[in-house]
């Protein structure tokens, strides 16, 4: 069975007698953002303060927000702050919300991924719904991504302050970012957290530890995000303690640029190497998400800060000293990193060929916010050809020999959302709100709009042009 045959068969039968909007991720994930005090289910939810119990810290998690929000879904109502996957199964593609449910009745109840036929599947259903949607006020994470810290020495176009802050020092020093008719400013281009509390007085960060106790017993993926976790001293501090202990059964990841020197780089290999306390030897598994958008010249670009060249090493050198490590490389893929994706399939393929398909994981991720960096923004004419782009990418992949049945329902969701879009922007304000935040980007980063890709070129000097008459 195809993979995304397999997705909707699962939806259909698991999920879908339970609710037709329910997700396991609002249950079982959660990112928290400790220096602010806010989490959310996965990645493409927005944030939310958390109203912390002194005499609870699982209320990390547990917030009143995501319990009215289990409440909703299990009654097949489709909370706002899952648009992004409710917008991607709008356009007949498959979400993350198929995915991550079905990645999680996999881990958790050990059923094996091929399921066929209809009677496992309802089995499968019944034991998944009282394995994980029993509770909605006291649900046990066991996906994990935290950040102690916005530290970070990138500054990415289609990030802000709130994540880096590289991003926080620019409007600092420059003002907000002036994007709008009538001087309104995009309120993601302003620093609203001047001060954030130092981490030894952070009750968040106390509450964590106070609850990794109890949480390591359900957890199977720990993940560091940030700001930029390898620049941030809790993380290196809890790394050592999560590596060696032998009551956390999980993996561990971290998000990382990989822009780092050396000495950075071995002080991870040493800890990666570290086995596991009475385990003989045994090392924890290890994954790094890095992130590429397209090709290396385009990212540097994109990514203020990012070094193709010292990128590039760095992920040779990781994959060469740690050998219980994967890494996952990351696409962002907004109005500028799409015309040159095949480039990043060519950089998949060169390293699967070098280190093993089952080390090297592609992502590709829309960007929806902000609006002008969306891939929509594109007219239709335009992104018909990169669709034939992206299904040529697919064959190559498929060609090379280095391919997983993984790679193609993110593919194949990718190439249907570029060619199913038939909505144009000509003349609108977020066309001219584009122009605005490249004329700034460009002067406050030093950047040169010429050494990107020509589809993109053509496409933006056209964009200009109509709008400067």
């Amino acid at each position: 069975m195809e993979r995304n045959d397999q997705l909707l068969k699962f939806k259909e039968i698991v999920l879908d007698p339970i609710s037709p909007s329910v997700c396991s991720a609002k249950w079982l994930e959660t990112t928290m953002w400790l220096y602010d005090g806010v989490t959310a289910s996965c990645h493409h939810n927005p944030s939310h303060k958390i109203q912390l119990d002194p005499n609870d810290p699982s209320s990390l998690h547990n917030t009143a927000q995501k319990i009215n929000e289990r409440k909703a879904m299990l009654a097949g109502e489709k909370p706002s702050g899952c648009s992004y996957c409710w917008n991607t199964e709008d356009n007949n593609s498959i979400s993350d919300r198929y995915r991550k449910s079905h990645a999680h009745k996999t881990a958790m109840l050990k059923i094996p991924m091929e399921l066929e036929s209809d009677t496992e599947l309802s089995t499968a259903s019944k034991a998944y719904q009282k394995k994980v949607f029993t509770s909605v006020n006291d649900a046990s994470p066991t996906h994990l991504e935290i950040a102690f810290s916005r530290v970070c020495n990138l500054g990415c176009m289609y990030c802000g302050p709130y994540f880096s802050n590289t991003w926080a020092n620019d409007i600092r020093v420059n003002g907000p970012y002036e994007i709008r008719d009538k001087n309104h400013y995009d309120t993601r281009f302003e620093d609203w957290m001047p001060e954030i509390k130092d981490e030894e007085d952070n009750p968040y960060i106390k509450a964590f530890f106070q609850w990794w106790p109890e949480l390591k017993k359900t957890l199977m993926n720990l993940r560091f995000t940030g700001g930029e976790p390898f620049l941030h001293a809790a993380m290196w501090k809890f790394l050592k303690e999560a590596v060696s202990d032998p009551m956390y059964k999980g993996d561990i990841l971290i998000n990382s640029n990989l822009i780092h020197n050396r000495k950075l780089l071995e002080k991870f290999i040493d800890i990666a190497n570290i086995p596991i306390i009475g385990s003989k030897n045994k090392l924890r598994k290890f994954q790094i998400h890095t992130s590429c958008e397209s090709s290396l010249t385009d990212s540097e670009y994109i990514r203020d800060g990012f070094d193709g060249k010292v990128w590039l090493e760095n992920v040779n050198t990781l994959l060469s000293s740690v050998p219980n490590l994967k890494i996952t490389v990351t696409t962002a893929i907004n109005n500028i990193a799409i015309w040159s994706y095949d480039d990043y399939i060519d950089t998949i393929i060169d390293l699967r060929l070098k280190y093993g398909s089952h080390r090297i994981n592609l992502n590709s991720n829309r960007v929806f916010h902000p609006v002008y960096q969306q891939i929509a923004m594109i007219d239709i004419e335009r992104r018909m050809k990169l669709k034939d782009m992206l299904i040529i990418s697919r064959k190559k992949l498929k060609d090379s020999g280095v391919s997983n049945k993984y790679d193609f329902d993110q593919l194949d969701s990718l190439i249907n959302y570029t060619g199913e879009l038939h909505t144009s922007s000509h003349d609108s304000a977020e066309e001219k709100a584009l122009i605005k935040f490249l004329d700034e980007y460009n002067i406050r980063r030093n950047k040169d709009e010429t050494t990107l890709s020509a589809g993109y070129l053509d496409w933006i000097y056209e964009l200009r042009e109509r709008h400067d008459k």
